[in-house]
């Protein structure tokens, strides 16, 4: 098959190289827009059945009109948020010891709200860049609007929660109908920031008052800027990284332009199709995976050139025309790089079985993205290099045929090119004699040197970050506005948790108006005995407070909510609205509290708080007919039976509790399968199952290794908060690293195979060290370099990723393939092992079918590459 490949290849040029130029403008004009078919965020992600999604659905279901209808009661408006929206939050704060004056409260009211009014009155809910114009303010009529409602310390309802406990800060509360990762909210924020630049040039705002902007909406915002930002660098990082490296191994422009032709190509054709197929719902897409596609494939695909281009040199030097290279080139290393690439694509794509949809999707793209490599790496690269034919290699241009009286044409050149393949070969001759020499000693200290950092890596595994803000860069606004909340108001507080109970037995609606005083007396006891028993064990669940229809603004400010006559009854009213299920399906079983913890809500102990929280509810309610209260203000609560009703939370914390335990599940899943799938590729082609199994473990040492090296670096630069590193990098190290490094390992032992049936075991391994260190080394390099890439971005999940792959991938091309490897089976041949040699592999294999080399060439040649 490989052999007709290239024969059509080196035929028909110019038609295969047109097609894929064609293919690739067709696929850009057919492509939809990238924001119209790719999700953000982490909890979109998360399997339907999970806690936090079922309980989205349920507070769906149970509040259908969700806060905006309570909002257009006669009543007022509602007095909690809405926890599937999201905020923009003002903070406003002074610190000297006065705090906030009378002028700074007037400021608000005359000065910021008027502001805030306008952007709300004048902004739609359109997706917005900042690289286009800034859209001119318009009326946008109440339906458009983006903005639900805007809430100060003014508010009857909510007023009092919005100021601080030292009376430093207030905050301002701009309420969205959208999701807090929604792209139609950085239109908004843009220009509630650009006002209040305003508001500071027209020096309204009164001196020493700060004013800072943060909120889910703003973290949001700042997420998908971030993302884009760090994609964009990531790019050209990649392209002039790749240039770089390409001129140096080559020594010749359009040499090095080949590969970066092919893979330029390749990767936006493989992330247009991708875009295709999530439009018909064939695939996924979610913001950020096109850097890990740029990443991967501009480093794998480059490697496939560096084999082929190797491989056409070779057959050049052996006398053959430019067309006879290339249909050589692409027969000889066709299956090679199948195999090869294979060991990628399958070992990626085991991440296809993980449950959390971040991982499935980036699993077929990236696997999708490296098949397109390898059929343009057969196709278009051969194709691109018969084109160019002699002038190829300038400045060292070629003649047609290389004979006896004529090689180069540049003689200048012979000198320099045979003077860099001496200095190699010397180079990895004395490390291939001193593995001859001292091959226990080498193998020892190598493991020595390493095993410390992999201890870490293996203790230091679970120790990770969920955070969004320690994601961001420290200086971003809204990461700034969090610090000025929390130095104010419980951490918690900017990420409330939302509990639901859901019972048959709440008795919560007993007629048609649902407002009757039997359901608002069944929600205020059961509200009101959770309440009493969560605040008992406040310290050890560090509850900062609770909020539910016993006491909507907290239990401390609801004390006058509940003053007999009409003001407190329409209280009582409206908290019965907004705490109880009174419509759609779950009307009547559905009950709402809302818990502020003292600890940050994405912060790992706030994971075990809320387990803790919800087993405490549970046994509340298991114990509740048992029970009455103390309290002479009201009677005991009605006896009822709520051992099986069940608890749902929603929030921040539960959701990225939710995401924990998922990706716990994925790894221990996507560690197993692609450990399998990889070994038993490799088993596939070398036949050696002792041996492989081997290679497969010194992968997952250097994985453990570059793990214990990031976790080392980071700590040290963070100091003593840090958090850990990113919850993601785990997974895509383990996977990357064994996949990509199975292309290594065939490399290597394919070449130890062959080498052995001509100089025997020991000696097969030296000479195939040596004639593999070379193309193994520059391979790394580039891959590495492509990786280097993702630490130029403004996320630290992607700086860390790209030190633990930069790490990893020089680990395994500069000390384990071949140093550890090597060491490893020269001690093995020797009898290093004693009566575990055979078990191990000792026996040299067999000669695998069509290794030799058909022109069986001097083996201690130089490498081409």
């Amino acid at each position: 098959m490989y052999r007709l490949l290239g024969q059509f290849v080196s035929r028909w040029y110019w038609p295969v190289a047109l097609a894929w130029f064609a293919f690739l403008a067709l696929a850009i004009w057919i492509a939809p827009p990238f924001e119209a078919v790719t999700k953000t965020g982490e909890f979109a992600f998360l399997p339907p059945n999970e806690q936090s999604p079922r309980a989205e659905r349920l507070f769906r279901e149970a509040f259908p009109g969700g806060p905006e209808k309570a909002e257009l009661s006669e009543e007022g408006v509602t007095v909690q948020q809405n926890p599937l929206g999201s905020s923009v939050v003002l903070v406003l704060r002074r610190e000297q010891k006065e705090g906030l004056t009378e002028a700074d409260r007037e400021f608000i009211r005359k000065h910021l709200v008027p502001a805030m009014e306008d952007v709300k009155e004048n902004t739609p809910a359109i997706i917005f860049r900042l690289s286009q114009p800034l859209p001119k303010l318009r009326p946008t009529p109440p339906e458009e609007q983006i903005v639900r409602s805007i809430t100060t310390f003014d508010d009857p309802k909510i007023g009092l929660l919005l100021d601080s406990p030292d009376k430093k800060s207030t905050l301002v509360v701009i309420d969205l109908k959208t999701e807090f990762l929604d792209r139609t909210n950085i239109l908004l924020i843009h220009r509630v920031r650009e006002a209040i630049d305003k508001l500071y040039e027209s020096k309204v705002v009164p001196l020493q008052l700060e004013i800072a902007t943060s909120g889910s909406a703003s973290v949001g915002r700042d997420m998908i800027m971030a993302e884009a930002d760090s994609a964009k660098k990531t790019d050209f990082i990649t392209k002039f990284l790749c240039i770089a490296l390409l001129l140096v191994i080559y020594r010749a422009p359009i040499l090095a332009f080949i590969p970066l032709l092919t893979v330029g190509i390749t990767v936006p054709l493989a992330v247009h199709l991708l875009l295709i197929m999530a439009k018909y719902n064939l695939a996924g897409m979610f913001t950020g995976l096109e850097t890990y596609i740029v990443v991967v494939v501009y480093g794998a695909g480059i490697d496939y050139c560096l084999f082929l281009i190797a491989r056409y040199r070779e057959e050049l030097d052996n006398g053959h025309s430019f067309s006879e290279a290339i249909s050589i080139a692409v027969e000889k290393v066709g299956a090679a790089l199948a195999t090869s690439a294979a060991t990628s694509i399958f070992g990626i794509g085991m991440m296809m079985f993980a449950e959390f949809g971040k991982f499935r999707e980036a699993g077929f793209a990236i696997s999708f993205g490296l098949l397109i490599a390898l059929c343009s790496c057969l196709t278009l690269s051969p194709a691109m290099l018969r084109i160019f034919g002699r002038w190829t290699f300038w400045p060292d241009v070629r003649k047609e045929r290389i004979t006896a009286e004529g090689s180069w044409v540049a003689e200048s050149s012979v000198g320099r090119f045979v003077q860099e393949k001496q200095w190699l070969d010397r180079m990895w001759r004395r490390v291939s004699d001193s593995l001859d020499r001292h091959p226990g000693k080498i193998f020892l200290g190598s493991i020595l040197v390493m095993l410390p950092f992999a201890i870490v890596g293996i203790a230091k595994q679970r120790h990770l970050s969920y955070g969004l803000l320690t994601d961001l860069p420290q200086t971003y606004a809204s990461v700034e506005g969090a610090r000025a909340i929390q130095l104010h108001f419980p951490a918690g507080m900017a990420g409330t948790t939302t509990v639901l109970i859901r019972d048959d037995n709440l008795g919560l609606k007993t007629k048609d108006s649902g407002l009757d005083a039997a359901g608002m007396r069944a929600g205020r006891e059961i509200s009101r005995y959770l309440e009493d028993y969560l605040i008992s064990h406040k310290e050890t669940l560090s509850i900062a407070d609770v909020r539910s229809q016993f006491s909507p603004l907290g239990v401390e400010n609801s004390k006058t909510l509940r003053a007999p006559g009409p003001a407190g009854r329409t209280a009582q009213l409206q908290s019965y609205r907004n705490y109880a299920s009174l419509n759609g399906p779950e009307a009547g079983k559905v009950l709402r509290m809302d818990i502020v913890y003292e600890q940050d809500p994405f912060s790992r102990e706030s994971f075990d708080l809320l387990t803790r929280t919800e087993d405490a509810i549970r046994t509340a309610l298991r114990d509740y007919p048992k029970v009455e209260t103390e309290s002479e203000e009201e009677e005991g609560p009605t006896p009822r039976d709520l051992s099986k009703a069940e608890v749902y939370t929603l929030g921040a914390t539960s959701s990225m509790r939710d995401v924990k335990i998922v990706t716990d599940r994925d790894q221990i899943r996507i560690y197993t399968l692609v450990t399998l799938v990889c070994y038993i590729l490799i088993v596939i082609l070398l036949r050696q199952p002792a041996i492989c199994a081997f290679l497969i473990i010194s992968v997952i040492f250097s994985y453990a290794v570059a793990l214990g090296a990031t976790y080392i670096l980071f700590s040290v630069l963070h100091g003593e908060g840090f958090p850990g590193i990113d919850w993601k990098i785990p997974i895509f190290l383990f996977t990357l690293l064994l996949a990509l490094g199975g292309d290594y390992n065939i490399l290597l032992m394919a070449r130890v195979v062959e080498e052995q049936q001509k100089h025997g075991p020991i000696q097969g391994v030296l000479i195939a060290m040596q004639k593999t260190g070379g193309i193994i080394s520059s391979c790394g390099v580039i891959m590495a370099g492509t990786f280097v890439s993702l630490m130029t971005g403004s996320l630290e999940g992607m700086i860390q990723m790209g030190f633990a792959l930069t790490v990893g991938v020089l680990l395994d091309t500069f000390m384990i393939r071949p140093v550890l490897v090597p060491s490893y089976l020269i001690l093995l041949y020797k009898g290093f092992f004693g009566p575990l040699t055979n078990f191990l592999g000792g026996r040299p294999p067999k000669m695998l079918a069509g290794d030799r080399d058909a022109d069986g060439g001097d083996p201690l040649s130089p490498s081409p590459a």
